[in-house]
């Protein structure tokens, strides 16, 4: 353990530090072969065309708009269900149909606002 006496620390200093070098220096090539990535490439290409399928370029059907109105008709029918299954007073009459504006609203948003085509 290091005594805390300041007059016996060892000054520092920076060594020499030496650099493995692993990888040769650019432009020089160990084995003479030069890895052209393109012409790789252009290999796999080749080998792959005969096997592709035609991409196909049809717009598909977007489900946004059948899953909007199952969803709209269906969360109103559960406020409709709670009106139709209660006593019918002014404030439960108030609370469905605010419940059905606001459901409405934001179903409309989350569909059409927030999400894209799916």
């Amino acid at each position: 353990m290091p005594d805390n006496d300041p007059a016996q620390w060892q000054p520092l200093r920076l060594g020499k530090k030496e650099i493995e070098r692993v990888n040769p220096p650019a432009g020089t090539e160990m084995s003479g072969d030069r890895i052209d990535v393109y012409a790789i490439l252009q290999e796999n290409l080749r080998k792959s065309l005969p096997t592709e399928k035609p991409v196909d370029m049809t717009r598909r059907e977007s489900r946004r708009k059948r899953d909007y109105w199952l969803l709209l008709v269906a969360g109103n029918a559960a406020f409709a269900a709670v009106l139709a299954f209660t006593h019918i007073n002014r404030v439960s009459l108030l609370f469905a149909f605010s419940g059905m504006i606001f459901f409405t609203a934001a179903i409309t948003w989350v569909m059409w606002g927030v999400m894209g085509d799916y």
